[in-house]
């Protein structure tokens, strides 16, 4: 144990365990490529590095509602790492965030998928392109497929061209209506494919794609 584990020792926001960073050894071997079993509108594949009910799902709530910073770089490096293998067998052409609208984004001090797609696209060596804009409304969560629907409908927008096949990166994926939301602007743009790329599925993730 290093001497700043001495005086400042750290806990895992996954698990609890002391000593061992903001994400200890055991919540990142929780970290591996799975498949979201549920089809979404739009999504060619999605692909989640963790469930959300897990270690991972906790962390993940600690830095969001927490307005962690460090902890929200420790998970997305953690991210870009597990995913990286899957984006390098491509070939993708781009990097897009999931949007937050700008009141979530001042609240929090930052925007979930836009941290976790910057250190995706960096690991990968993929242009990241902020191609979507989501007004500000009620949160989704705790509505289901339904009334997040109507919740989203009109507020999803493309802002810029993102051209070709598309890694679109989030936070947690829970009904998919969001991505379904995003891919359907970037289809009527110019993508040609999209792929959803996130931290942690509400739903058990299958196995290794």
């Amino acid at each position: 144990m290093d001497a700043l584990e001495i005086l400042w020792p750290s806990v895992c926001a996954g698990c609890d365990v002391r000593g061992h960073g903001r994400l200890c050894p055991g919540c990142r071997d929780a970290l591996a490529l799975r498949r979201v079993p549920d089809a979404i509108a739009g999504i060619d594949d999605a692909i989640a590095a963790a469930p959300y009910v897990g270690p991972v799902g906790t962390a993940l709530k600690r830095a969001k509602y927490g307005r962690d910073r460090h902890l929200m770089k420790v998970l997305s490096r953690a991210f870009a790492d597990v995913l990286a293998p899957y984006v390098l067998r491509g070939p993708f052409d781009a990097v897009v965030d999931v949007p937050s609208p700008w009141t979530r984004r001042i609240q929090r001090g930052f925007a979930t998928g836009a941290w976790l797609a910057h250190a995706l696209a960096q690991r990968a060596q993929l242009p990241l392109i902020p191609a979507l804009s989501i007004a500000p409304g009620p949160r989704n969560a705790g509505l289901d497929a339904a009334a997040r629907r109507a919740n989203l409908a009109g507020r999803v927008r493309s802002r810029c061209s993102a051209r070709g096949r598309l890694l679109l990166v989030d936070d947690v994926v829970t009904t998919g209506t969001t991505a379904a939301a995003c891919a359907r602007e970037l289809l009527g743009a110019d993508a040609e494919r999209v792929v959803l790329l996130t931290l942690c599925a509400a739903v058990t993730p299958d196995d290794t794609p």
